[in-house]
C-alpha cells in the first residue's frame, strides 16, 4: 500500500480515448499503464462517439461522379487509392456504369500481374471527422455488393482495419477474402476469413462485431470488441493474368447506441481490466455542447444529441451532468486558439480574456481542470496554463489542477511528450480495490498531485504542520502559516525543486542527492504571509533540462477578516 502519512495516492491516467475511432485501444492502455505500476484508469473517449454522430456516414454508393466525394458544408468522404499504388499503370480504379448491383454505376477494379506474385490495387474508405467510425461495441456490420467472374489465381481481399493491439501495438485487421486464398499468411494482429465464391453479383454481409469475438475467441492479439472501425480497403489482386471486379452499395450498420454502447464497454473494459490487475472507469469527454469537458462521474447518462438536434449549449450541457449528480473538469483551456497565429502580446490577452470568462462564470460549477502539460498545449506553454490556474485561485475559483495526455494513441504521450498522470489521494485506511467515489470525493477536495509517470517515483504530499492535505481552505485571521512537502520517493541531483506563493516564485533549488535520507524521505517547508484575501501556496518540480515533472494542487488560506464572499464549491474542504 502507497501510504503517505494519513492518505494514500494513486497514479492513473485521466483523459484517454479508446476503441471510438482510429488510434489506440484500451487494452493497450492498459498494458502500458500495468508497466508503470498503476492501478487505475480512467478512459474519457468522446461521447458524441457513443451515439449516432451528427453528419454521420453510413456508406457509399458510388452513383456520384467521383470516388471521394467533397461535400458542400466543407466536409467529405469516399474512396481513395492507396498512395504508392496510383502510378502503377497496369492497375485502375473507376467508375463505370458497364454493370451495377443497384442504380446506374459502381466502382471498378481491374489489372495486370506479370509473373508469379500477387500484385493489386486497394482503394480506402476514409471521412473528414472520421464520422464512418464506431466501436465494435456499438453492434457493427458491413454491407457491400461484389461481382468477381473469376477467382482462379486472383482475388477480392476486404480488409477491415481496427484498432492498436499490444505489445507492438500494431493496427488489427479482419482480411475478407473471396477468391484464391494461395500465399496469403496472416499478418500480426490479423485473422483471415474466406467468404463463398460466387459468379454474378453477391451481397456479403460482413459481421464485425460478430466475427471478431469469434476470432478473440482463439487469438487474444486480435483484441475482440475492444477495437474500433477505422476503415475498409476494397482490393483485388492477381498472379500472371489479369483481373477484373466490382463494388456497390457499401453499408455501414451500427446496432447499439449512447449508453447500451458505454454499458457494453464497462463490462469489456472490467475483462480487459481483470487481465492487467487495474481497476477501470469508464466516464466520458462532452465534446459537442461548447468547449471539451470531462465528466469523470461514471453513472451520468450519455447526452443523447440526436435528441436536441445537436445543439445543445455549453451550459445545458453542464446542467445534464449537475442534474445527474456528477462532476466535470474544463479540458484544455486555450484550445480555442490553437489553429491562430499568436504572438506573445496576443497571448497575454488570451490568457487575460479567458481567467476574466471563467472567475465571472465562476467556472460553471466545475471541479477540475487541466493545467498539467508539460510541452503545452495549444500553441500556449505550460507557464501560461499555470498562471490561468492562479489567477483563478487568487479570485477564489479553486478547481484542482490536474495533468493528462489527452492521449488517443498507444505509441505516444506515454512515455514523453504530454504524458502527465495525476495521484488521487483517498484515506490510508480505505481498501482496495479503491471505489469511484472515493476518488470523486478527492478530485472535489483537491488532494491531487500530478507528474512524470515514468520519472516520478514513489509519493508525494504538500500539507500543513497539523497534516492538512493540499487543495484544503483555512479561513483564518492568522497572518501567517507553514506548510510542508514531503517526498518519499526516487529522485535525481540537478532536479529544481520550487514553492509558488500566491502566483510567484518564492523558493527554487537545485537539488542535491547527497542530502537525502537513506529511505530517500525528506521535506521542505516554506511559510507563507498571508496578505490577501485569498491566499495559496503549491510545488512544482522540474528536471536538470528544465522540463516540469511534478505539480501539487495548493493549500489555500482564507483572510476572513479582508474577504467576506469566497466563489468555491460546498464540497470543497474548509477548515477553521
Amino acid at each position: 500500500m502507497n501510504k503517505m502519512g494519513k492518505y494514500q495516492y494513486f497514479a492513473q491516467h485521466m483523459h484517454m480515448h479508446s476503441s471510438y475511432q482510429p488510434g489506440g485501444s484500451m487494452e493497450g492502455h492498459l498494458f502500458h499503464a500495468a508497466n508503470m505500476g498503476m492501478k487505475y484508469i480512467w478512459f474519457t473517449d468522446h461521447d458524441i462517439r457513443m451515439g449516432r454522430k451528427r453528419f454521420q456516414i453510413d456508406g457509399f454508393d458510388f452513383e456520384e461522379d467521383t470516388l471521394f466525394v467533397e461535400e458542400a458544408n466543407g466536409r467529405s468522404h469516399g474512396f481513395q487509392m492507396h498512395e504508392e499504388e496510383t502510378e502503377d499503370s497496369q492497375w485502375k480504379a473507376v467508375l463505370t456504369g458497364e454493370t451495377s448491383f443497384t442504380g446506374s454505376q459502381c466502382l471498378k477494379i481491374s489489372g495486370n500481374s506479370h509473373g508469379n506474385v500477387w500484385k493489386g490495387l486497394s482503394v480506402s474508405f476514409s471521412s473528414s471527422g472520421r464520422r464512418h467510425c464506431a466501436s465494435l461495441m456499438a453492434g457493427i456490420t458491413l454491407e457491400i455488393a461484389v461481382l468477381a467472374k473469376e477467382f482462379k489465381d486472383c482475388r477480392v481481399i476486404l480488409d477491415v482495419q481496427m484498432s492498436q493491439r499490444p505489445p507492438e501495438h500494431t493496427c488489427a485487421h479482419l482480411l475478407y477474402v473471396i477468391g484464391d486464398m494461395d500465399g496469403l499468411e496472416a499478418q500480426p494482429h490479423t485473422v483471415v476469413i474466406p467468404l463463398a465464391s460466387t459468379e454474378g453479383w453477391h451481397k456479403y454481409i460482413l459481421n464485425l462485431s460478430e466475427d471478431v469475438t469469434n476470432a478473440y475467441a482463439h487469438d487474444k492479439r486480435v483484441g475482440g470488441l475492444d477495437n474500433a472501425f477505422d476503415t475498409i480497403s476494397l482490393r483485388v489482386e492477381a498472379k500472371n493474368r489479369s483481373a477484373v471486379a466490382y463494388f456497390d452499395d457499401f453499408i455501414i450498420r451500427i446496432l447499439k447506441n449512447c449508453e447500451e454502447t458505454r454499458s457494453e464497454q464497462k463490462r469489456v473494459a472490467a475483462e480487459l481490466g481483470r487481465q492487467y490487475g487495474i481497476t477501470t472507469f469508464v466516464a466520458t469527454e462532452i465534446s459537442a455542447a461548447g468547449p471539451h469537458k470531462n465528466c469523470f462521474s461514471t453513472t451520468v447518462p450519455i447526452i443523447p444529441y440526436d435528441k436536441f438536434d445537436y445543439r445543445l449549449t455549453h451550459e445545458e450541457a453542464i446542467a445534464w451532468v449537475q442534474k445527474h449528480g456528477g462532476i466535470f473538469a474544463l479540458n484544455h483551456p486555450f484550445e480555442e486558439y490553437k489553429k491562430m497565429v499568436l504572438d506573445e502580446a496576443q497571448k497575454e490577452m488570451c490568457l487575460r480574456n479567458k481567467a476574466d470568462e471563467f472567475i465571472q462564470n465562476k467556472a460553471w460549477g466545475a471541479s477540475l481542470i487541466e493545467v498539467g502539460y508539460p510541452m503545452g498545449r495549444s500553441t500556449f506553454s505550460l507557464q501560461m496554463h499555470l498562471r490561468l490556474w492562479d489567477k483563478l485561485t487568487e479570485a477564489g475559483v479553486f478547481l484542482t489542477g490536474y495533468g493528462s495526455s489527452d492521449n488517443h494513441s498507444n505509441k505516444t504521450k506515454w512515455y514523453d511528450d504530454n504524458n502527465f498522470a495525476a495521484w488521487i489521494g483517498v484515506e490510508a485506511e480505505e481498501a482496495e480495490p479503491i471505489k469511484e467515489e472515493a476518488f470523486i470525493a478527492a478530485m472535489k477536495s483537491g488532494n491531487v498531485y500530478t507528474g512524470n509517470p515514468v520519472v516520478l517515483k514513489g509519493q508525494v504530499s504538500l500539507e500543513t504542520e497539523d497534516g492538512v492535505p493540499m487543495g484544503s481552505v483555512l479561513i483564518t485571521g492568522d497572518e501567517a502559516f507553514s506548510t510542508k512537502i514531503l517526498f518519499q520517493s526516487e529522485v535525481q541531483a540537478g532536479w529544481h525543486f520550487r514553492f509558488v506563493s500566491n502566483g510567484e516564485v518564492v523558493s527554487d533549488r537545485i537539488l542535491d542527492e547527497k542530502k537525502w535520507n537513506p529511505d530517500n524521505r525528506f521535506e521542505f517547508s516554506y511559510k507563507m504571509t498571508a496578505t490577501k484575501p485569498v491566499n495559496f501556496v503549491r510545488a512544482e518540480m522540474y528536471d536538470e533540462n528544465g522540463l516540469c515533472i511534478m505539480l501539487t494542487n495548493p493549500i489555500h488560506i482564507w483572510r476572513k477578516d479582508l474577504c467576506n464572499v469566497l466563489h468555491m464549491h460546498t464540497e470543497r474542504m474548509i477548515l477553521t
